[in-house]
């Protein structure tokens, strides 16, 4: 995974809890098509989106985080730039890369 021509997966926390997947991919291609990123580039942007529901039953809180499949990698990395504390409806949303933290 990586590399200037690899697929980089993102990670998006803090989703308000009304966003489908089409929501996602459009708030990204919506940032990169405002920062001049035209035709493939855009096109291969958000291969591949999931949406995770977390609830901690003991806080009793639920959690929305989106996962988000890039290609190229520079255009992923734009991504993380261009989107990381940008508002979803009136929520910031933290976005960086996405790395396994256990099996």
């Amino acid at each position: 995974m990586g590399g200037k021509t690899g697929l980089v997966t993102l990670f998006l926390r803090n989703l308000p809890p009304n966003t489908s997947r089409k929501d996602l991919r459009a708030f990204v291609r919506i940032a990169l098509r405002e920062a001049g990123v035209r035709t493939l580039p855009l096109i291969n942007a958000c291969a591949n989106v999931s949406i995770m529901r977390i609830t901690d039953l003991a806080a009793g809180t639920i959690e929305y985080h989106g996962l988000l499949e890039v290609r190229p990698a520079h255009i992923a990395m734009l991504a993380i730039q261009l989107l990381n504390g940008r508002a979803r409806h009136g929520t910031p949303i933290e976005v960086h890369r996405y790395r396994q933290r256990s099996p």
